[in-house]
């Protein structure tokens, strides 16, 4: 056991050590072993439970690793609340703002922090459903930050917010304003949300439009509104900057989404249930939809008030939603009006269909029927020679009357079609009760239409075919939409208008005609609707009792082209969430994304846990075998630390178990390249990052796959989309291969923390930064005291010239700042605590350029341009003075708590 020096005894007594509500550490040890004892008891047998206390003890003990704040503070107590930060919904009803109050006092007060994406409507919009109208999405960020005013957080911080605004909020320039007042808004961290497309239009010097729910709110030029952002940080620190397109492609989760959008379906968008096609607007929470998973339950349902709704077509399917809702596409998820193609899914199939004559026959109808007007709009039937199958199948007694006055063929026939829904032939549709009946009453229907209209095309060395030829586009969309519901893959070719023909009585140009295509579900449609005549069926059966070519034995194509756009309505939209591992289902055949779901996975925790980096070094060189075995033993700490958490909320619980999020990350990366004699941001600096974040990403995938091995994956991983998320693809083969043999644990697994005050109790540096100041002078309330790096004291006082690998923050220039921050990012599969700091001298323009440069390689962009607030505590020392304070003594090289949690400013949440 390592032995703490004054400091980090006295911050651990004051943070960590606890002597109270019967809890006796007395010391480090006794913390050490309390949290030992709690994380390894719900390991299943008394010896994994006893062999995995000892390996937890020993690298909290030997601060080889230390879990967040949380784990030290709670674990074997009562209160077991473990687990540092939160993700919680803020979505856009008065209800949902009151939970999301109470969930992030409740978090907030047990020392959690909290993330949000706000999808809050703009001041003055119309509130349709009690009246009157928003106050805004800024009027109540300041309700929120005022309610948690009064929470002591962990027992003497207060709460701790990091909302993300998109710029294409209305209101982003009042909120980011806001925080030039350091009064207003002083729970909340503000970030704006960019997008790439955003970024774009800032160098083109074009316009950019505000909107919500795809309604627009006016324009401004994009580079005016990035020139905000630069000078507010100039001004106040505020806000950060988050690269949203960037958050998606990091993120090797695939079903957990990453930031707040849009994702709405009108009303009358077709979800499959198992009562049939129905709308989105009759979907009640608690019903059963169909899902790529299965039958899911519907959990939440908002009304999402008006935004423009638009038409997607792929030849195998159509949406109709939002242009920012997410679809599948290629096994990812990608905003429809970004996507090139959507994944197509089929409803459940089942054999087991009751036939009903009556619907056959009105089918058939849709199909072929005519109308007599002056026989009183009589309907009826014209039945040829290769038809007569009519009149010995299931319809023939609805066949009632030959009529040879209205033609040689003609037969009067029982129908529940009215002659109002049979227009000319380019003009008809499926009607509603048929589209949206029960799985029998649409395989009923389409056996009468194919019937009619219908046939099977033989190929010998391609892929034989069911073919179903109509005029009518709304048509072929409908039978398309009922033959997906019923579990039967088709796709629609176009036959576009021939040549004209010359008749008698004038020239008559065909029209375009919809082929629906059915290929590798033809066995599907031959036992669950068929024809009536025995012929086609002898047809369709011969074919598939034929050896399978090799066209039709190749793989069934899922993911289709779009091919159309078509603006339609602005009208009410509704969004949904349902209770499944992929978050999506099916409408119109189509994959698509919850509706309602917020991407940085609401309500989920994540588990946090570092590595102490300089305590893997010796004489320059790192101990690779023991940090491999530290990053292991660290991995299942943190795992079992989810399962031990008393969770405050069960939705909170349930979301976080689907997953089971880690945040393992590393601190004191400042004194490791000092160990290492490398500059922080230098080409070498950045060589010797970069080699030990890889190692560190390569075990803990490696670590959670043999979790996985086991004790299973996390809920809802599916190997084929995980392995295919971009960060898992850059793994090294090895382990891709692992994980498909094994699955992986957990659904992320790192994240680099500020780690502040558990580096106190290390004595290094924190996270990912580098020193803060290699000396400085700290006035607060208390008084004034001095601090100096004890390696650079060192130097000083022996005379020595100082390497030029041993520097501060402040000595870095902005690209060494960004250099290391971007490649850090590019190892890491979650979020970065990282502060570009820059000199007072720092000017307007030449931040702007870094800013638009980086904001297009980074997540994130967290900055403090030095002596930006009145209020900094921390004032870097000039060389002159640092020289004279030695003589006199003056300095302490151990940070105190004050240090760490307010450096330069900046406050850790």
């Amino acid at each position: 056991m390592i032995t703490l020096n004054e400091n980090a005894l006295k911050v651990a007594e004051s943070r960590y050590i606890r002597n109270d509500n019967g809890i006796d550490d007395i010391d480090w040890d006794g913390c050490c072993n309390r949290v030992a004892s709690a994380i390894a008891s719900i390991e299943k047998s008394e010896k994994d439970r006893e062999y995995w206390k000892e390996k937890f003890y020993d690298i909290l003990s030997n601060l080889s690793a230390l879990g967040g704040g949380r784990i030290l503070r709670n674990a074997g107590t009562p209160s077991s609340k473990i687990l540092n930060c939160h993700v919680l919904p803020l979505n856009d009803s008065i209800e949902e703002i009151g939970e999301f109050i109470k969930k992030a006092l409740v978090v907030n007060s047990e020392g959690g922090g909290v993330g949000c994406v706000p999808n809050l409507r703009p001041i003055g919009t119309p509130i349709k459903t009690k009246g009157g109208k928003s106050s805004g999405l800024k009027s109540f960020l300041e309700v929120i930050s005022n309610v948690l005013n009064v929470v002591e957080s962990g027992g003497n911080r207060r709460s701790g917010l990091l909302p993300i605004i998109p710029v294409s909020h209305p209101e982003i320039l009042d909120i980011i304003d806001s925080k030039l007042d350091h009064s207003k808004l002083n729970n909340f961290n503000i970030s704006a949300g960019v997008t790439n497309k955003f970024l774009d239009l800032v160098e083109k010097k074009e316009k950019w439009k505000f909107t919500f729910n795809n309604v627009e709110y006016g324009e401004m030029w994009a580079s005016d509104l990035f020139d905000k952002i630069v000078d507010n940080n100039l001004k106040s620190g505020e806000p950060g900057i988050v690269n949203l397109d960037n958050m998606k492609i990091s993120n090797s989760f695939y079903f957990s989404p990453i930031s707040s959008l849009n994702l709405c379906q009108p009303g009358w968008a077709p979800v499959l249930t198992k009562n049939g096609v129905s709308h989105m607007e009759d979907i009640s929470i608690g019903d059963l939809i169909w899902t790529k998973d299965g039958w899911s339950k519907v959990v939440r349902k908002i009304n999402r008030g008006l935004s423009r709704v638009f038409r997607f077509r792929t030849n195998s399917s159509v949406f109709y939603g939002t242009e920012d809702h997410e679809i599948v596409s290629n096994g990812e998820k990608v905003p429809v009006n970004d996507a090139e193609s959507i994944d197509s899914i089929t409803g459940e199939f089942k054999s087991d269909i009751l036939i009903d004559n009556q619907t056959i026959m009105d089918g058939l109808v849709i199909g072929d029927g005519s109308i007599h007007k002056a026989s009183n709009n009589l309907i009826h039937l014209y039945i040829g020679k290769d038809d007569h199958d009519y009149f010995t199948s299931e319809i023939a007694s609805l066949i009632t009357k030959y009529r040879p006055g209205l033609g040689e063929t003609a037969y009067e026939i029982k129908t529940c079609i009215n002659y109002t829904e049979l227009p000319y032939t380019y003009n008809r549709k499926v009607p509603d009760r048929y589209k949206f009946g029960s799985r029998n009453i649409v395989a009923s229907f389409l056996r009468g239409l194919y019937s009619a209209n219908g046939s099977v095309i033989l190929s010998k060395i391609g892929r034989s075919r069911i073919q179903l030829a109509t005029s009518s586009e709304v048509l072929a969309e409908d039978v398309q939409i009922m033959l997906s519901s019923i579990g039967i893959r088709s796709y629609i070719t176009k036959d576009k208008n021939k040549k004209p023909v010359q008749f008698s009585n004038g020239i008559y140009t065909p029209r375009d005609s919809y082929i629906i295509n059915i290929t590798w579900d033809r066995d599907k449609f031959f036992k669950i609707v068929g024809f009536i005549q025995q012929y086609k069926n002898d047809i369709l059966s011969k074919d598939l009792d034929r050896p399978r070519s090799k066209y039709d034995s190749s793989s069934v194509k899922e993911t289709y082209e779009i091919t159309e756009k078509e603006f339609i309505s602005e009208e009410t939209v509704y969004s949904i969430t349902v209770d499944n591992n992929s978050h999506t289902y099916w409408s119109g055949g189509c994959n698509v994304m919850n509706c309602g779901e917020l991407k940085l996975s609401s309500n989920q925790s994540c588990c946090l846990g570092s590595i102490i980096l300089p305590n893997f070094v010796s004489g320059g060189r790192t101990n690779w075998s023991g940090l491999e075995d530290t990053i292991t033993t660290l991995v299942r700490f943190l795992d079992n630390a989810l399962d031990y958490n008393k969770y405050s909320f069960t939705d909170m619980k349930e979301a976080t178990m689907s997953c089971r999020r880690l945040g393992l990350g590393v601190i004191g990366l400042g004194d490791y390249l000092f160990s290492k004699e490398a500059k922080y941001g230098s080409e070498y600096g950045i060589n010797k990052t970069n080699e030990i974040i890889r190692f560190l990403r390569d075990r803990v995938y490696e670590a959670s796959s043999k979790l996985a091995e086991e004790r299973g994956s996390f809920p809802g991983f599916q190997e084929w989309a995980y392995t295919n998320a971009k960060f898992v693809k850059k793994l090294p083969a090895r382990i891709r291969l692992s994980i498909k043999n094994h699955g992986i644990r957990n659904c992320t697994l790192m994240a680099f923390a500020p780690g502040g005050t558990i580096s106190l109790i290390a004595n290094t540096t924190s996270g990912i930064e580098p020193l803060p100041a290699k000396a400085y002078r700290r006035k607060d309330r208390v008084g004034e005291r001095l601090y100096i790096h004890s390696q650079y004291k060192s130097l000083l006082e022996e005379g020595k010239e100082i390497p030029d690998w041993l520097v501060d923050s402040l000595d870095l220039s902005p690209e060494e700042h960004f250099e290391t921050t971007v490649a850090i990012m590019s190892l890491c599969d979650g979020s970065i605590s990282k502060t570009q700091t820059m000199s007072s001298n720092m000017n307007f323009s030449t931040l702007k350029e870094y800013l638009l440069e980086y904001s297009r390689k980074l997540v994130g962009i967290t900055l403090y341009v030095d002596g930006t607030r009145k209020d900094q505590i921390i004032t870097k020392l000039s060389d002159k003075e640092i020289k004279t304070l030695i003589k006199e003594k003056k300095f302490t090289s151990s940070l105190s708590e004050e240090d760490i949690s307010c450096n330069l400013g900046m406050c850790e949440l």
